[in-house]
């Protein structure tokens, strides 16, 4: 039997995924978290195979506690399950190394064969999110890095030079270099055009 673990904000998604994945005795949910903090303070105590996990969490993002997740129990698999389509968060939840990527809209018979895959150590994706990741790209033919994709969803978000910094956990003067490579690749004069030109090309997904 699978230990699952789910986190998501909303409790009447989380009380769908339970249901769904309880239609199959093969699966056991351990735990129901609103927030990643909870989820990995409760770790080590529910010990789940299997977490299905929100990108977008009330105090912080999904690819976030991941990699957290991933220190504190490094079998541990992760699937995102999310509404996000932004490439930029696609990116960060990958270089996290979510073990899947499944979109919220996607046939309730997917969650389980996506529960089942990462499981046994494959990756799991939705077909767009497939697609959407071999086309990362911008309009001039210069891939973002993922280092840049978290920078732009911290410009997205409001952040300042200071903020973006103690987020990612970086200089100032290492944020302003990838500012800037961000404002050429974006062909943009300054924050708000990059955003909105990000937003308008798909990396990211308005706030």
């Amino acid at each position: 039997m699978l230990r699952i673990a789910i986190v998501d904000d909303h409790r009447v998604v989380r009380d769908g995924i339970e249901a769904v994945l309880g239609r199959d005795t093969e699966f056991e949910v351990v735990g129901a978290y609103e927030a990643g903090c909870p989820f990995i303070a409760s770790l080590d105590r529910c010990e789940p195979d299997v977490v299905v996990m929100d990108m977008r969490l009330p105090d912080g993002l999904g690819a976030d506690f991941a990699r957290r997740a991933k220190q504190v129990a490094p079998s541990v698999r992760i699937l995102i399950l999310t509404g996000v389509r932004s490439e930029a968060e696609m990116v960060m939840a990958l270089e996290a190394g979510v073990d899947g990527y499944l979109l919220k809209d996607s046939s309730s018979d997917d969650l389980p064969q996506a529960v089942r895959e990462v499981a046994a150590g494959n990756f799991y994706a939705s077909p767009e999110v497939m697609r959407r990741m071999r086309d990362l790209s911008v309009a001039n033919g210069e891939s973002v890095t993922p280092r840049e994709a978290e920078v732009l969803v911290a410009l997205r978000d409001g952040l300042t030079t200071d903020e973006i910094g103690e987020r990612l956990h970086m200089s100032a003067s290492t944020v302003k270099t990838h500012l800037a490579h961000l404002y050429r690749k974006l062909e943009a004069r300054n924050r708000v055009e990059a955003v909105r030109e990000a937003i308008r090309r798909g990396l990211v997904e308005e706030a």
